[in-house]
């Protein structure tokens, strides 16, 4: 078969109900996933600012001494 006579095959074929559903939360597993360690990495990078004494502050430290 040539390859575009197999690509129609594969667009035709029926797929199931239950392998759509599955893709579907599949999807959304991996989209929570991302979306847990993206808030986690903002948390970090969130808790790193506070601890960390901006330069503003350093600076401003330093001119009052």
């Amino acid at each position: 078969m040539e390859p575009m006579l197999i690509l129609d095959h594969l667009r035709q074929m029926p797929q199931s109900r239950q392998q759509r559903t599955g893709l579907r939360l599949a999807r959304g597993a991996f989209a929570m996933l991302v979306a847990i360690l993206a808030a986690i990495a903002v948390a970090s990078f969130a808790h790193d600012a506070k601890m960390r004494p901006s330069v503003a502050d350093a600076l401003l430290t330093e001119a009052q001494r």
